[in-house]
């Protein structure tokens, strides 16, 4: 993989219209970090708007980055 850092913004990015995670999407994320990318959520919400997110990408067992409060986080 050419890439070694992924990040993503939540809404209409990592979501669908129903704020909900598409089973192809976590797929893609699990096999990016399989392939030594980093893997980043980068969003505007606060740490506990993120959580839930974070959680179903399973970010503690891949080693996943919460960037929130636009940076300040």
């Amino acid at each position: 993989m050419d890439y070694k850092v992924l990040a993503f913004d939540i809404d209409g990015t990592l979501t669908n219209s129903q704020k909900q995670i598409e089973v192809s999407t976590k797929e893609s994320v699990r096999k990016a970090a399989e392939q030594g990318c980093t893997v980043a959520i980068a969003t505007g919400r606060p740490i506990q708007g993120v959580r839930e997110f974070a959680n179903e990408l399973n970010f503690h067992k891949i080693n996943g980055y919460v960037i929130a409060l636009n940076g300040g986080l």
